[in-house]
């Protein structure tokens, strides 16, 4: 006869995942050179802690050797600093400080400025530079070396409709005038990165000024594709209602799984969404009350999730992930006499450690009730699985 206590496979999971602790504790963090320029126009040459910021930087980190200690310096100490391919430069502007919510729009067409000091990201260098803020999410731009402009673009409120101000681009064919850039060019320019930068390339060589192209380069894909397969450990709890909780008891099955993520341009690539078609079966023939019993569950899940990576050199890795679905698409699947038409939810917690295109996994996953579409019967599905994989590219 089955026992009759529920089991969980949750503490085992932990176990595995936090043996990759150590390997992370131990890891350098890479820093890479570059400089910064100080208040009193000192130079200092070092190597900067490199986080591709998403946002404004509020201080700095670095080392004068890489064998050194590491020391802060904030920002406001910083007139501005180069490193790997980044710059940023302090200045002094005029910002927009309309509200950007729906809720708390400005019925005012007209930006709403505020004098600001801020570390701004030079994104182009030359005749017409190029500048973003990653706080406020505005574009700014200077030509012959002036100082710093915002591109004005805002959304506003009147007769209940939102509407925009789109003033940059009346303000990019006074700025940009020349023979390679028409009227019509820019008023197809949207308020994005990409068609910025590649108006203002257009204008510097276009009067073969000197340029220089800042900002994230992608290194490799921003989408990677892998393959895992392996095993999975699964438990499955029965609840009838008015009646007592027994066990199905553990059943080892197989796994396999196709992960296509994107990696987000910031953060030194720690970052990245992730979407996770995955193949499971869990089978069991069981006995209760004298009673014959079996489950026969295979699905499809497709989850979603985000994974966060940390760098311990350049080929090798630790990853933590979560995940969850909304659709699970089981198959042929039943407990005793009920089918299982519809898995449910489902939440996943997993780590493990890259090295090249290879990979290892483990992965705790939590399904509240499998047989959600019946009303007196309840069934909770844990796994635990490992697998390997590979990264096709």
């Amino acid at each position: 006869m089955i026992k009759q206590q529920v089991h969980c496979l949750y503490p085992y999971f932990i176990l595995i995942l936090f043996s990759f602790l150590p390997v992370h504790l131990s890891a350098q963090v890479t820093f890479d050179k570059g400089y910064y320029i100080n208040n009193d126009n000192q130079k200092v040459d070092c190597y900067i802690k490199n986080l591709q910021w998403r946002k404004s930087p509020v201080k700095l980190e670095y080392k004068l050797t890489l064998e050194g200690e590491t020391k802060e310096v904030p920002i406001t100490e910083v007139s501005q600093f180069v490193v790997s391919n980044l710059k940023y430069e302090r200045h002094t502007v005029l910002v927009d400080q309309s509200k950007k919510t729906v809720g708390n729009l400005s019925m005012q067409y007209t930006p709403e400025f505020e004098e600001k000091t801020l570390m701004l990201e030079k994104l182009i260098e030359g005749r017409a530079s190029l500048y973003f803020d990653g706080n406020s999410l505005l574009y700014f731009y200077s030509v012959n070396n002036s100082k710093p402009e915002q591109l004005v673009y805002k959304d506003y409120i009147r007769d209940g409709k939102i509407l925009k101000n789109k003033s940059y681009r009346l303000q990019l064919i006074k700025a940009l005038s020349c023979e390679d850039i028409t009227a019509v060019d820019i008023q197809n320019i949207a308020y994005v990165k990409r068609d910025l930068v590649k108006l203002f390339e257009i204008y510097n060589t276009s009067l073969n000024a000197q340029m220089v192209k800042y900002g994230l380069t992608n290194k490799g894909n921003r989408f990677n594709v892998f393959i895992n397969a392996g095993a999975r450990l699964a438990y499955v709890s029965f609840i009838r209602e008015y009646s007592s909780t027994f066990s199905l008891g553990n059943s080892i099955g197989f796994t396999s799984d196709v992960q296509i993520e994107y990696v987000l341009p910031y953060n030194r690539n720690k970052w990245a969404l992730f979407f996770n078609p995955t193949y499971q079966s869990y089978t069991t023939d069981c006995t209760y009350n004298y009673v014959d019993f079996s489950a026969d569950y295979k699905s499809i899940e497709l989850p979603l999730g985000v994974k966060y990576r940390m760098f311990i050199n350049e080929d090798a890795k630790i990853f933590f992930e979560v995940s969850g679905f909304l659709i699970d698409i089981p198959f042929n699947s039943y407990i005793g006499s009920r089918d299982i038409e519809n898995g449910g939810s489902n939440v996943f917690f997993g780590g493990g450690y890259e090295y090249k295109n290879f990979n290892v996994k483990v992965k705790y996953g939590t399904h509240p009730d499998i047989l959600s579409e019946y009303v007196n019967y309840t069934a909770d599905y844990q796994s635990f699985s490992f697998t390997v994989g590979y990264k096709l590219f």
